[in-house]
């Protein structure tokens, strides 16, 4: 069996007992905001609708507060060993196969007793690097990057909590060797993709699904049939026949209306040609009635009567239509390129990239401030990857 050590144990530094230990909650979530991801665990992990309380022991892990802060900052993490994750996929599966009230609950199979846990570097290991120092009682042990020789950790956090911390850990890419932190984040996915799937409604809406507060139209009967089968009829005095108590008739019949002629018929009187707002020249074949044009003589009067009005255009004394007027046109091929939407910084590239007369407002912007205007989410620009590039 190989060395373990108690998760408040080591520290950054040299005597880990002077700093105050810190009771961490792995899994931190508004259970009313998170309500339905929530039912997702109760469903699974076999337990009630909403009996799943984020307060209990199993999940929290006493920590040293600089461990705890740098745990906090997704530095590093914790992760169950792989005879701990196959155990939580099993049951998983089982729960999610079987009816609701055959499920295993997961104290059954992972018990609340100590686990050991894998120690996993990710930022810890890139920034300071500092050295870890392990309490092991009269000695103390230290362990530097890249911490090969960190001893397995000892906790009564279940590994169903830590399991969720990990995954969102590694969901922010830890900056781990690219073929190790695909093998981790595929093990890990393998757990947390099994919750994934939402409960069946027998668990999600549970028994009470035909009660009144439901909509009428969703009652399967059982409540009107019985409340038909215990109600005792009534009979009217005098004799055995039930009587309306309705002054209508039993069968109505729809009144006899009228029709009127529809609007839309085709044998009334066609309606009236509209005519222009202009004059309108009278040729021979016209087929407009007789006051509806004009002939040449009235037409030329009109036009010698325009030509003689005098008037000044809206715009005129426009200062800024003006500057605008004077401005040189725009290339259409420049204001309707396609390459905007790739930031490559310069926008024009080639032999003329000094030349910045065909700028548009959007080039500036970008240019000058590094501000996006023809899209809330540009595409990112062409840069070497740093070593955090999700920072």
């Amino acid at each position: 069996m190989s060395i373990s050590v108690q998760s408040h144990a080591f520290s950054t530094q040299k005597n880990a007992n002077a700093l105050p230990l810190v009771d961490y909650r792995l899994m931190d979530l508004d259970s009313g905001r998170y309500r339905r991801q929530l039912e997702h665990f109760d469903y699974y992990w076999g337990l009630c609708k909403g009996e799943l309380d984020l307060r209990t022991p199993l999940n929290h892990i006493q920590l040293r507060s600089d461990m705890a802060k740098r745990l906090d900052e997704q530095e590093w993490t914790l992760l169950p060993t792989k005879e701990t994750m196959d155990a939580m996929i099993e049951l998983s599966e089982f729960n999610k196969t079987v009816d609701v009230s055959l499920r295993r609950a997961y104290f059954e199979d992972l018990p609340e007793t100590e686990y050991e846990y894998e120690f996993v570097p990710l930022y810890i290991a890139q920034l300071d690097r500092p050295a870890l120092y392990i309490d092991q009682g009269a000695t103390t042990k230290t362990v530097r990057a890249p911490y090969y020789r960190m001893p397995r950790i000892r906790s009564r956090a279940h590994p169903l909590f830590v399991i969720f911390r990990a995954d969102d850990s590694f969901s922010s890419f830890a900056s781990t060797p690219r073929s190790k932190a695909r093998r981790l984040t595929l093990s890990v996915g393998a757990v947390v993709h099994c919750w994934l799937d939402t409960p069946p409604p027998e668990f999600l809406v549970g028994p009470d699904v035909w009660k009144k507060h439901r909509h009428p139209l969703s009652d399967d009967g059982s409540v009107a049939c019985s409340e038909l089968k215990t109600r005792k009829a009534t009979c009217p005095r005098g004799n055995g026949r039930l009587m309306r108590k309705s002054t209508k008739a039993p069968c109505p019949q729809p009144k006899a209306r009228k029709t009127r002629t529809s609007v839309y018929d085709c044998k009334l009187r066609p309606i009236r040609q509209m005519t222009s707002a202009l004059p309108l020249y009278e040729s021979g074949c016209s087929a407009l009635s007789e006051d509806s044009g004009l002939d040449a003589r009235d037409l030329s009067k009109w036009a010698d009567a325009v030509k003689g009005e005098t008037g000044s255009a809206p715009h005129v004394g426009d200062r800024q239509l003006a500057a605008y007027q004077k401005e040189a046109a725009r290339d259409p091929a420049n204001a309707l390129r396609l390459d905007c939407l790739q930031n490559t910084g310069g926008i024009i590239m080639g032999s003329g990239s000094r030349d910045r007369s065909n700028y548009s407002s959007n080039d500036w912007a970008l240019r000058v401030f590094d501000r996006c205007l023809w899209s809330s989410n540009p595409a990112a620009a062409c840069a070497p990857e740093s070593v955090r590039p999700w920072s």
